[in-house]
């Protein structure tokens, strides 16, 4: 780039005589955009010996940045001596950008004798680079920001106050959408402070509702008569404070029996109760509520109302998510009531030969308060003879240590000849319908005497047939009994559920190996032989077991006892 420039060209070729075109530049117009440019075209003598004399008009032209000037002149020059041929100037536009490279051609006619020589013209040309004019503002820095700040931007503005116009705005990263508008900066300045309306943070917010960026672009504009020109910077912005919110987050139990119990909807009563859980939840700056949750234990309902039951944590964890994946989290803890759960267990052991037996009963039970009101523990008992009704739950005292309790229940005159049915049942102010164990049957077991030459039977027996054993036995039985006391080697039952109006069978095996195969004889523990109970009997007898079977019409569990006589290894 210069302000000035020329061409030489030689006349002849020792350059005694020579054409000199030459340009100059003006003071440049910002605004129009032009710098004015004048030029000469001159012939010269290098020595004061050297001289062209002529008088005759010559033609010439000139042509500078696409404009020519012609006409006629003289080329007679005085020796050491310059002489100007012709001269002009014109104003050069520049480029849109302010730059501007111009060329220029020139020729002169010279029809003339030098030193013998015949030279008729000469001519040259050149090219010209003027000096840029200032056309646009710079943005020189821009910050990344968030949606609460006001980003300031720095710039250079080389047009000052020719600039028709200097604007500043905030787009989209492709330039095509206008966040935040152009308005007005300082064209002698070199900031400007984005001071954002929250119409203009909202439509920033808006633009970016799935991500907590948004890349922007900082524009500077600067208008030049009717040509605009734009300079920019790209940026980040970062929405902040934006996660979601969880308002009036509440739990509390809405089961009748149990806020009876606690006085409280706020306290909730472990592994028994009805929770109703509910949050309000709210997306900020453009954002949208994509998830909600309530969670209590293991179990997580997504939505923003839940309902829990029988629950055993009073921790409950709300969550919500946006858009933009932000998360917010919010923990609501209630007052828990330690409760124990209810159980109850039995022990019933066989009743004696005398009609005796006992009832073991323990168990965990809660043994405190609910708020309200305190807890209170009651424990039964009831019991069934052979295939008859239940009678009526009996109470039992029970003796409590901590959260634990225990009773004992002793019964007499049981008839040894039935089998009885016994269930037991807890009772506390959740389990009102009570706690019921399994049921347990029980029979007893009868004592057998025997001497050297009998055998007592201390309860009805029965032989295979049915026919029940007195002192008017058979001649099968008579042998049977007469063999009693010294071969009787062991005792015992066996309780078979049949199918009904078939043969049912179990498997027995005996206590000791005998030396040969045992004679085993039965006997039946019922009411209703003959009737029920249609017959009975034993298969497969060996050395070490049996088969007991029994044939009845229902399906009630039924004992056979059996007596088994043998020679036992030693």
């Amino acid at each position: 780039m210069a302000t000035s420039g020329s061409t030489r060209i030689n006349i002849v070729s020792n350059g005694q005589f020579y054409l000199l075109f030459s340009w100059t530049a003006g003071t440049q117009n910002i605004a129009g955009n032009y710098t004015p440019v004048s030029w000469t075209l001159h012939i010269g003598s290098t020595t004061g010996g050297a001289y062209i004399n002529s008088t005759a008009a010559k033609s010439y032209s000139v042509t500078v940045d696409g404009q020519t000037w012609s006409g006629t002149n003289t080329v007679g020059v005085s020796g050491g001596a310059t002489k100007l041929l012709a001269s002009g100037s014109k104003n050069i536009y520049h480029n849109a950008d302010g730059k501007k490279t111009f060329s220029y051609s020139f020729y002169q006619q010279l029809a003339v004798t030098i030193s013998g020589n015949w030279i008729d013209s000469r001519s040259g040309s050149g090219t010209g680079t003027l000096n840029d004019i200032p056309r646009k503002a710079t943005v020189t820095a821009a910050p990344n920001f968030n949606d609460e700040q006001n980003p300031t931007i720095s710039y250079s503005n080389p047009a000052g106050t020719v600039a028709t116009k200097l604007e500043a705005c905030i787009a989209s990263s492709d330039g095509k959408t206008i966040y935040v508008p152009y308005r007005d900066i300082s064209k002698t300045g070199d900031s400007y402070t984005f001071s954002l309306t929250t119409t203009e943070r909202n439509t920033l917010r808006n633009a970016t509702k799935n991500s907590n960026t948004l890349a922007v672009r900082f524009y500077v504009a600067t208008t030049i008569g009717e040509e605009i020109y734009y300079s920019s910077l790209d940026k980040t912005l970062t929405i902040v404070n934006a996660d979601p919110t969880i308002t009036a987050a509440t739990v509390k139990d809405v089961g009748t029996v149990t806020t009876v119990l606690t006085g409280d909807a706020n306290k909730i009563i472990k592994g028994f109760n009805y929770i109703s859980a509910s949050m309000t939840t709210a997306a900020l700056k453009g954002a949208t509520i994509t998830s909600q949750s309530i969670k209590c234990g293991d179990k997580t309902v997504n939505d923003k109302t839940a309902t829990f039951t029988n629950v055993e944590t009073a921790s409950f964890i709300f969550t919500v998510k946006d858009s933009r994946g932000n998360v917010t989290t919010q923990t609501v803890t209630k007052t828990l009531i330690n409760y124990v759960k209810l159980t109850c267990n039995m022990i019933a052991n066989n009743p004696t030969a005398d009609g005796k037996m006992s009832l073991k009963l323990n168990g965990n039970y809660f043994n405190g308060s609910f708020g309200a009101t305190n807890n209170t523990l009651t424990i039964q008992y009831r019991y069934k003879e052979n295939d008859g009704a239940y009678g009526n739950w009996i109470n039992a005292t029970p003796t409590l240590s901590g959260n634990t309790y225990s009773a004992t229940v002793n019964l007499t005159g049981l008839n040894y000849q039935s089998t009885y049915t016994f269930q037991a049942r807890a009772i506390d102010k959740i389990s009102t319908g009570g706690v019921n164990t399994a049921e347990k049957r029980v029979k007893s077991i009868p004592v057998f005497d025997w001497g050297e030459n009998d055998f007592q039977f201390n309860v009805d027996a029965y032989d295979k047939h049915g026919n029940k054993l007195t002192n008017e036995m058979t001649s099968e039985n008579q042998a049977v009994v007469s063999s009693i006391g010294r071969e009787l080697k062991e005792t015992g039952f066996v309780s078979i559920t049949p199918v009904a109006n078939t043969p049912t069978s179990a498997s027995v095996t005996f206590k000791r190996t005998y030396k040969k195969i045992p004679t085993v004889v039965l006997s039946v523990a019922s009411s209703v032989p003959g009737t029920q109970v249609l017959g009975y009997g034993q298969t497969g007898i060996s050395t070490t077991g049996f088969n007991a079977v029994v044939t009845r019409t229902n399906t009630v569990p039924t004992v056979l006892y059996f007596f088994v006589f043998g020679e036992v290894d030693e």
